[in-house]
């Protein structure tokens, strides 16, 4: 089938002639350039022509003309693009967006010669990491000036460009729910990730301190992989090599459901013989049957809080990051697997 032909790039002049200014004019009045007195009309008419001919600026441009681009690059885990991370990573360029930065998604771990190219192709204004990132490859962005802000996890000391997603209130929720049953063996269930995200990592130690301060001192731990014929079998030798674990927290719900439908095919009663409380409260945990327990956070307010820092630490290179984002909102939402 013959392609139709590819339509010419609006330029500026080409909104010039449309509205009958001339280039300059088509400029100061579309980069809202200050200094300049054009009469309202036409500015009017400048922004009209734009609008009809479909105007759009150019990035590569823009980005020479005022110094730096738009563009976010965001290091993400390895996570297996569950509908948990799509739907953050939709919200977080959404927020971005509304604030006039643009995310530009880059599979993590970022090697030097991945860097090079990056900043060559890109020249991103920031680097927003949700895994931790390798001090050299931070100097090296830094040096170029690139503002970075590392989001993590957990407890312990901060580097300078990292922020801290709270102190683990998601897994300490799992864990304190499942104690309230009278559940006191318990197990941690998660992908198996080569590159664990900044959450799980925090999420998991929360789990852990909470269970060794109640006297469970080893947790078992099943590192599940994606693949659905795997995941069942890993999950009948961990239940069989462990059969004191009678609950299982998650990293969220996606894996949670995975529990409760593999445990349903091999006869394990949910939550009669294995309780399974996931996080996020995401669609599909209404879908499973029993319904998942699950922990629920205003997850919107904390990654607008992230924006702001995004915002301003790009905005200002000796802006100085907020050591942590509380996450205080994180409570249980009981349903039928626990």
């Amino acid at each position: 089938m013959e392609q139709p032909p590819r339509r010419p790039r609006v330029t500026g002049a080409v909104v010039a002639r449309e509205a009958g200014v001339s280039a300059a004019t088509v400029s100061y009045v579309l980069n809202d350039t200050p200094g300049q007195s054009i009469p309202e009309s036409t500015r009017r008419r400048v922004l009209d022509a734009a609008a009809r001919l479909g105007y759009r600026p150019n990035a590569a441009a823009r980005s020479l003309r005022v110094g730096r681009s738009d563009v976010v690059v965001g290091l993400v885990p390895d996570t297996g693009y569950t509908a948990t991370f799509s739907a953050l990573m939709a919200t977080l360029a959404t927020s971005l967006s509304a604030v006039g930065l643009s995310l530009l998604l880059q599979p993590a771990p970022l090697g030097t010669s991945r860097l090079a190219e990056l900043l060559r192709t890109v020249d991103p204004v920031g680097v927003v990491a949700l895994t931790p990132v390798d001090d050299d490859v931070v100097a090296s962005l830094q040096g170029s000036g690139v503002r970075v802000v590392v989001g993590i996890a957990g407890t312990g000391d901060l580097r300078p460009w990292q922020v801290q997603f709270g102190s683990g209130e998601f897994g300490a929720t799992q864990a304190q729910h499942l104690r309230d049953r009278g559940h006191d063996r318990i197990g941690l269930v998660r992908w198996a990730r080569e590159h664990p995200s900044a959450t799980d990592l925090g999420r998991a130690s929360a789990l852990l301190r909470v269970m060794a301060d109640a006297g469970q001192a080893q947790i078992p731990v099943l590192d599940v992989p994606t693949d659905p014929d795997a995941a069942e079998q890993a999950l009948v030798t961990w239940l069989r090599d462990h059969p004191e674990v009678t609950a299982v927290a998650t990293m969220d719900d996606d894996v949670a459901a995975l529990v409760v439908s593999s445990a349903d095919r091999l006869g394990i009663a949910v939550p009669g013989s294995l309780a399974v409380v996931g996080a996020y409260d995401f669609p599909i945990g209404t879908l499973v049957r029993p319904a998942l327990t699950t922990v629920r956070a205003d997850l919107g307010a904390l990654i607008d809080r992230f924006t702001e820092i995004i915002r301003s630490a790009v905005a200002d290179p000796a802006w100085p990051l907020p050591g942590r984002i509380a996450v205080d909102t994180a409570r249980i939402v009981v349903r039928g697997s626990t």
